[in-house]
């Protein structure tokens, strides 16, 4: 069978053996092409990856939640229009100020707790429920006002759970299993709150040991979640389910009204008036002149991806128990099904050759800081402190580099050339100027930092200290954050990471008009200007 050894093919530098699995199923016009299985759901056990082995698809979740939330809207039981806080009256003004919609398309403004969980003193105890809701109930602080900034998230579908769960006075799970699994005959969905390390049928999840800090070269079990996991990312289930439901949404399967359809995958407007490429929930993008619609989700050990290809009535879905690039591979599945023939010009890979000046620059404006680096020849970039991604040439500005995130484009033009004093970085409907910072001189680390500081309204503490020329930070506390390097990027930002982070945190000095630090700020790619105050008085 030719696409069982196309699939083999692009699959296999992502497995090995004795490794966990991946499982591929694939649709062309409602019949099943292809559905097959590789490596192991248990390593430990020894037990194979079957094609009907459930998984947790995580943010896949995120389009489901949206039907559900339209179909209750449609029962006059929400209005999409509503501010959050019409629902969840606990909520500060703050905090409960974005619509409905604004929380589905990713420009509520606030804060994701899966960044700021960390940094409170109950991430590493077992958690019950409503620990968002207790959380951004507690917080003081928001990224930005609703409708600024489009940002990727996960507290407002967790928010929206919460509130589809009190309008229709019964768990969140059962609503979603009355409103959307049982009709459209996805047996196998179903929410867990939670996860423990093995189900029946389930899956485990696993991770390089030198990924969580082992010793062990070997793969690590992460399935033992401990955080409560709704409308962000709570829906299991099979392959064939997800195939199933996929092209449900692609052909607008009259189970479901076919305006709600229409309303799912409406591109949301950004602030500066541009169109996204994310409706509710929805990813929508165009790779090689191929339209593709779906979504991808990962957690520690699990990534998953479902694509649909609207013009060709093709879907296809991929599970992977570890961490591999789902959604590439989904693409290149598809288009080996489509054929070359119909497929545009593949983007250009930006050569470092090609921006000469550019290796080793680091950009940085009031929210973001950007470096530029080597992948293999070609330029990568870091937001955020994130890896190196390798980047495209942006064929719409004479100079300039671009990279695919799960919400559009993420652009970064030099007006003046590579080798200018400055960037212009485009992301979520907002340009930023970025300023070219000098690089940090590591044979004098920043020291200015070493201290003790405190977030009030979470009651929570990070101390800072500098021993043997290496800076670390702790918090204090029966669940202390595990001991994180801090890495200089520029003058007053650091990369704050460890084994113990899902992400990267950029860390950045608050400075008075005197130079003195007067606090910490974290940026992620999904929480922005998280502030701690330095306490003062403190021995460093």
């Amino acid at each position: 069978m030719i696409l069982a050894d196309t699939v083999a093919n692009i699959l296999k530098p992502h497995l090995s053996h004795g490794g966990p699995g991946i499982v591929v199923s694939v649709a062309h016009r409602d019949e099943l092409l292809f559905h097959e299985a590789f490596g192991l759901a248990h390593i430990e056990l020894g037990v194979p990856m079957a094609a009907d082995m459930v998984f947790p698809i995580a943010s896949i979740t995120k389009h489901m939640v949206a039907t559900c939330a339209l179909l209750v809207a449609a029962d006059g039981l929400i209005d999409i229009e509503a501010p959050l806080g019409s629902y969840l009256t606990e909520l500060s003004p703050l905090q409960g100020a974005p619509s409905l919609r604004q929380l589905m398309t990713h420009q509520s403004g606030l804060h994701c707790h899966l960044d700021v969980g960390p940094m409170t003193a109950e991430m590493y105890a077992i958690r019950q429920n409503d620990f968002c809701l207790d959380l951004m109930r507690s917080l003081t602080t928001v990224n930005a006002a609703p409708g600024a900034w489009q940002t990727y998230g996960n507290a407002p579908w967790s928010l929206l759970s919460t509130v589809i769960e009190r309008v229709c006075g019964k768990p969140f799970e059962e609503v979603m299993a009355e409103r959307l699994f049982q009709p459209m005959g996805l047996r196998t969905a179903r929410f867990f709150r939670g996860a423990d390390k093995l189900r029946t049928g389930v899956t485990s999840l696993y991770v390089p040991g030198t990924m969580v800090g082992s010793s062990d070269d070997g793969w690590v079990n992460t399935s033992d979640l401990r955080t409560e996991n709704l409308g962000e990312g709570g829906v299991h289930c099979n392959a064939a389910d997800l195939l199933k439901w996929a092209g449900a949404l692609r052909r607008e399967d009259t189970r479901i009204p076919a305006a709600l359809w229409r309303e799912l995958k409406t591109p949301a407007v950004l602030a500066d008036g541009t169109a996204s490429d994310y409706g509710l929930g929805l990813m929508m993008a165009t790779n090689r002149g191929i339209r593709t619609m779906g979504h991808g989700g990962g957690l520690i050990g699990l990534t998953s991806f479902m694509m649909t290809f609207p013009d060709h009535a093709l879907e296809v879905v991929i599970l992977a128990n570890s961490m591999v690039p789902t959604e590439q591979l989904a693409f290149q599945i598809g288009a080996a099904v489509i054929g070359e023939s119909a497929l545009g010009p593949a983007p250009k890979p930006a050569k470092l050759e090609d921006f000469q000046g550019l290796e080793g620059a680091v950009f940085e404006s009031p929210d973001s800081l950007v470096r530029v680096g080597d992948v293999g020849g070609g330029v990568g970039l870091s937001w955020q402190g994130l890896p190196f991604m390798p980047v495209n040439v942006d064929e719409s500005v004479e100079s300039g580099v671009m990279i695919q995130s799960p919400l559009g484009p993420v652009r970064l033009a030099f007006p003046e050339g590579p080798g200018g004093d400055h960037a212009l970085f485009k992301v979520g409907g907002e340009t930023q100027r970025c300023a070219r910072q000098a690089a940090p001189d590591p044979a004098a680390p920043n020291t200015d930092i070493v201290g003790e500081y405190v977030r009030d309204d979470l009651g929570s503490r990070i101390r800072v200290s500098l021993a043997d020329g290496e800076l670390t930070a702790t918090r204090p506390g029966r669940y202390g954050l595990p001991p994180v390097t801090l890495t200089a990027l520029a003058a007053d930002a650091f990369l704050f990471n460890s084994t113990g982070l899902a992400g990267a945190y950029l860390c950045r000095l608050i400075r008075d008009e005197s130079g003195a630090v007067t606090g910490l700020r974290f940026d992620t790619t999904r929480t922005r200007d998280f502030r701690f105050r330095r306490v003062p008085d403190v021995a460093a």
